[in-house]
């Protein structure tokens, strides 16, 4: 019988370091993924980490693989007081993965305060996906101090609020508004034509008796600051 060297047995200290080790390899918190699909009408998306795993056996070997791909995982999308905002992801975008603290299984379908089950912690089957995260190769250029900006990355659709001046801008080929303020919206240098009868006397009414009546069409362009139209 071969007794090894205590001197060549790990202390106490090595063994209860190893066996933390061990157990936080699997114990996640929050990793950088990329988008593989995007399930829109479940607000879910098949995501790969894309940190990779990496294991340190008793020699100090570390093996590095990829972690496993996560489906069915909850998109956060901005939402509360009645209100939300929501696009579209696609296949490449970078989110951000949080892994809840327990099994999110039972709040998924039912929502409310549960009895999480199963026991597990921390796992992979419990992430959600912030979307936004970027490296710093791809930052959001661009961004002004007190304005709020949305809109596409390649700047042809946006919407930009300015705190310090209240201004509003708005960017794209077409401007609509929906439901029953379904009108057209006029831009700065629009050409427009104002010919409805009963808005052409009312404003006759207005006019000082010096000036004809508006019997014909009024033509001219909407002016910047003003929300009249300056007539030609």
């Amino acid at each position: 019988m071969t007794v090894s060297d205590p001197s060549d047995l790990p202390s106490e200290a090595e063994i209860l370091r190893r066996f933390i080790e061990f157990r936080l390899a699997d114990l996640h918190t929050a990793t950088p993924g990329r988008v593989v699909a995007f399930d829109a009408a479940a607000n879910t998306a098949t995501v790969q980490p894309l940190l990779q795993r990496v294991y340190v056996d008793a020699s100090g070997t570390e093996t590095v693989s990829s972690a496993p791909l996560l489906k069915a995982v909850p998109v956060w999308f901005p939402r509360g007081g009645g209100f939300r905002m929501t696009w579209d992801l696609a296949e490449g975008d970078v989110v951000l993965l949080l892994f809840c603290e327990r099994s999110i299984d039972t709040w998924a379908t039912s929502g409310g305060e549960v009895d999480p089950k199963p026991r597990r912690k921390h796992d992979w089957s419990d992430a959600v996906a912030v979307p936004g995260l970027a490296p710093t190769e791809a930052a959001i250029a661009g961004i002004q101090p007190r304005q709020l900006l949305i809109g596409a990355e390649d700047e042809s659709v946006e919407v930009r609020l300015d705190r310090e001046t209240g201004t509003v801008t708005v960017k794209g080929a077409a401007v609509r508004l929906a439901g029953a303020a379904g009108q057209p919206v006029g831009r700065v240098g629009d050409a427009v034509t104002i010919d409805d009868p009963a808005f052409l006397a009312w404003l006759s009414a207005l006019s000082p008796l010096t000036v004809a009546p508006y019997t014909a069409p009024i033509s001219g362009k909407i002016a910047v600051g003003s929300p009249k139209v300056s007539a030609e």
